[in-house]
């Protein structure tokens, strides 16, 4: 739709896969959680927070990214996928062997996928437009 605007979403994440454990683990047992731990409970959780949010800063900042959202795409199911899997799994062994046999069998599959794919067309299509 040329009208319409699509919705910019705020994301937030960090890289932790790419944190090397060994650097992580040596800033952890260098902190004041090991040196100077505190002494009531409250201020160990205030401690615990404070100084864990710093090292998992330094090591996986956060990162924000702005990504559009997309509607969904009704006509397009699980099963229509799963065919269209079974269609491009058999034009390569069809351009492969080359024979005229598995041709038949790309082209007999092309259909299915061609078929469902109208019929999920047809069931979108509400049904005042189908009553003439």
């Amino acid at each position: 739709m040329p009208g319409h605007v699509r919705q910019k979403l705020k994301k937030q994440y960090r890289k932790i896969r790419g944190v090397d454990p060994i650097e992580f683990r040596n800033d952890v047992m260098a902190s004041t959680l090991f040196s100077s731990p505190a002494s009531n409970v409250n201020d160990l959780c205030e401690q615990y927070d404070s100084e864990l949010s710093k090292i998992v800063d330094l090591h996986a900042p956060l990162k924000t990214r702005f990504v559009t959202s997309r509607t969904s795409a009704p006509r397009y199911s699980e099963e229509i996928a799963a065919e269209k899997r079974k269609r491009r799994t058999l034009e390569r062994h069809w351009r492969k062997s080359g024979t005229e046999a598995d041709k038949l069998q790309y082209a007999d599959q092309c259909s299915r996928v061609r078929m469902l794919r109208l019929s999920m067309k047809i069931n979108q299509i509400p049904k005042f437009y189908l009553i003439l």
